[in-house]
C-alpha cells in the first residue's frame, strides 16, 4: 500500500470482531490491525510471537549499535580528523556489510 487508506474511514471507526475494540483514528487502527489485510490483529498475537519478534528486534538493534560505533570511528578516522569525501568508499563498504549482517540475522530468525 502507498500509505493511503484502502477505503474511506468508516464514520464510527473500525471495530475488531475478535476483541470488540473500536478505533476511530486511522493510525491506531493500523497499529491494531497491521498494514496488510492478512496480518494478525494485535489482540490475537501470542506472547511467544511477541518474544520472538522482540529477539529479532534486539538482534537488529545490536547490529545497528555496532554500525553506529564503527561509523563514529570511520567518520573521525580515529584521530579526530574530519570525514573527507575520499573516505566515502570505506563508509559505503561498512554500510553494505551492516545491511548484509542485518539481512543474515533476519533470515536466521525466520528459519529458527
Amino acid at each position: 500500500m502507498s500509505g493511503k487508506e484502502t477505503y474511506p474511514a468508516p464514520e464510527y471507526g473500525w471495530c475488531c470482531f475478535h476483541c470488540g475494540e473500536t478505533f476511530v483514528v486511522p493510525a491506531l487502527a493500523r497499529d491494531h490491525f497491521g498494514w496488510e489485510p492478512g496480518a494478525a490483529p494485535a489482540c490475537r498475537v501470542s506472547p511467544g510471537h511477541v518474544r520472538k519478534e522482540l529477539r529479532r528486534y534486539r538482534s537488529v538493534e545490536s547490529v545497528l549499535h555496532q554500525v553506529q560505533e564503527e561509523l563514529i570511528t570511520v567518520l573521525s578516522l580515529g584521530d579526530g580528523a574530519p570525514f573527507l569525501p575520499a573516505d566515502s568508499d570505506r563508509v559505503y563498504d561498512l554500510l553494505t556489510k551492516a545491511i548484509e549482517a542485518i539481512g543474515s540475522r533476519y533470515e536466521q530468525e525466520e528459519e529458527g
